[in-house]
């Protein structure tokens, strides 16, 4: 069970990432502003604590044990450390070499004289305007782990009806809307209304 790698689907997880590529490969280019400025970091910091949670759960199996306090981990790493590169010089240095390095192997497949280099990041104390956006992921994180599966009909196959099994007179029947619990219910409701009327009757 790997909650958070199924976060991952969630229909806002999915705009969040086609957002940020499309604001930062077109938008910020086409249309400078202070909202194509801080949508891709609103963006980010939607699918970011996710993506995170989902690889750590990969590299560290035992962690899903604790699916909650990885969550936590996850939304407040990415919160402190969204911060930092904001505002500390020393952090903002250390994510441009980060950043760089991951970006090289692109850069190379697109042009393959192209060197590793660090990447170029503005600081912008005014982007932790976006911090809040942290509280969808959390919201998205939370719900998919607990219920397992991804909500608001991304997991309709988990609550698929059951079908009817004879057994001592009785069938199982799930119930719509209900989740995996399930009620006994009569086999027919004729002796339901006999056992009713027998029983007002003495």
């Amino acid at each position: 069970n790997r909650p958070f790698l199924t976060s991952l689907s969630h229909p806002v997880v999915v705009v969040a990432v086609a957002v940020l590529l499309l604001n930062d490969h077109m938008l910020k280019g086409s249309y400078p502003s202070w909202l194509t400025g801080k949508l891709s970091d609103f963006a980010g910091l939607v699918f970011f604590p996710l993506l995170l949670a989902a690889l750590i759960e990969l590299a560290v199996p035992s962690v899903r044990r604790s699916p909650q306090k990885l969550l936590m981990t996850a939304v407040a790493v990415t919160g402190f450390a969204f911060a930092a590169v904001q505002l500390i010089p020393a952090a903002t240095q250390l994510y441009e070499t980060v950043l760089g390095g991951l970006q090289w192997p692109l850069r190379v497949a697109l042009d393959p004289t192209a060197s590793l280099a660090r990447a170029a990041v503005t600081p912008d104390p005014t982007d932790l305007i976006a911090i809040p956006a942290i509280a969808v992921a959390w919201w998205i994180g939370s719900r998919v782990e607990v219920s397992g599966s991804l909500p608001n009909g991304s997991g309709l196959g988990a609550r698929a009806a059951t079908s009817v099994r004879p057994r001592d007179g009785f069938g199982d029947q799930a119930v719509w809307g209900a989740g995996e619990s399930t009620r006994h219910l009569p086999t027919t409701l004729l002796e339901t209304r006999d056992q009713f009327l027998d029983a007002f009757v003495d």
